[in-house]
């Protein structure tokens, strides 16, 4: 009967096409003066990419507010943050801050592809005995939002905000997992504190959670919950989607992390040696280059033998030398600029 999640899943779009938005159905009061709000921050951080939009309902109102009792769910996909938020809700890890989760929404459509039912398939089955753990009900959506959305570094909040919004009539608040601590937030990052909120409604609450943690920490923590543990899936380049690859950055990112916290590779890593993978790490974008160099400085006080320790500081020395020498070479040398970092590269092998 809402059309607050719609309005939600569109509201890239019409900022990138610079279009009106005309709603033929009930829209959230609060989620339209929230969606102000959220088109401010945006267009001033990407001034270049998205203007603010006017959006128009034929019927603005409210759902009834939430009951006290209704429980919450949480955006899930097996991954360090979405298991980090759902095991300390329901271990009551984090105080006045609990919500009572009481399932977990895996979306097919985000990081396995919608050409990937049987991947997802596996994914959710995995996903859904883990859960069982902890007493939580594993929901499951199909979607084409990251198609009509490209741009997912920017867009994948609104994606995950929409469709936890779908259930707005069963729960009260829906929950997206960090993916950024405070000290390190991103502008160019879609899911964080300071826009989440402003998806919310006046009936269905999006929280931005665990953003007081490090990864490092999350991990500590996720490591209690032995089958969520055994079966974390932070990947997207592996070419079945369901499983981990071991060589691209966010995997080899979790292991280094993991061997600087004397945590054992989980089983879903099976055989996934850091290494040799660190070397290939060539083309890392400055989002992953800072969290490699975090992991360097906090490898420096101990927790890696000699030569993986000379490989995470080679891995985040070249990749930042390469991203340095790109932007002051301009868009023409980009490629001699490679080719450089790449020579600097075969001398510190």
């Amino acid at each position: 009967e809402s059309c607050d999640p719609f309005v939600t899943a569109l509201i890239f779009m019409a900022m990138e096409h610079a279009a009106e938005l005309r709603v033929h159905g009930r829209v959230s009061p609060l989620l339209l003066e929230n969606l102000t709000e959220f088109q401010a921050a945006w267009a001033s951080w990407r001034p270049e990419r998205y203007r603010t939009v006017d959006i128009f309902a034929d019927c603005e109102r409210e759902e009834s507010p939430p009951a006290s009792n209704r429980p919450a769910i949480c955006a899930f996909t097996g991954g360090v943050d979405s298991s980090f938020t759902v095991y300390r809700h329901t271990k009551k890890l984090c105080g006045r801050a609990r919500k009572d989760i009481q399932a977990a929404l895996f979306v097919h459509g985000f990081d396995i592809s919608l050409d990937q039912p049987d991947a997802f398939a596996r994914a959710a089955g995995r996903a859904r005995h883990a859960l069982s753990d902890l007493a939580v009900e594993l929901l499951t959506v199909k979607t084409n939002h990251k198609e009509l959305n490209p741009d997912w570094n920017y867009t994948h909040g609104v994606g995950i905000a929409s469709c936890l919004a779908l259930f707005s009539r069963r729960y009260s608040c829906g929950l997206i997992g960090s993916t950024y601590n405070y000290r390190r937030l991103s502008s160019s990052w879609g899911s964080n504190p300071v826009t989440d909120r402003l998806l919310s409604s006046g009936s269905f609450q999006i929280v931005h959670d665990g953003a007081g943690y490090t990864r490092s920490q999350k991990l500590d923590t996720v490591a209690a919950w032995r089958e969520g543990f055994r079966n974390l899936r932070v990947c997207w380049s592996a070419p079945r989607q369901d499983e981990n690859c071991g060589r691209c950055g966010k995997c080899v990112l979790t292991l280094v992390a993991l061997m600087i916290g004397g945590l054992p590779q989980p089983e879903s890593f099976a055989g996934a040696s850091p290494t040799e993978a660190l070397r290939q790490l060539r083309n890392l974008d400055a989002e992953h280059t800072e969290m490699f160099e975090y992991a360097r400085d906090r490898a420096r006080r101990g927790g890696l033998d000699r030569r993986l320790m000379w490989e995470l500081e080679r891995c985040a020395w070249y990749n930042r030398t390469r991203l340095r020498l790109e932007r002051s070479s301009g868009n023409r040398l980009i490629e001699a600029a490679r080719r450089l970092a790449l020579k600097l590269h075969a001398c510190l092998a």
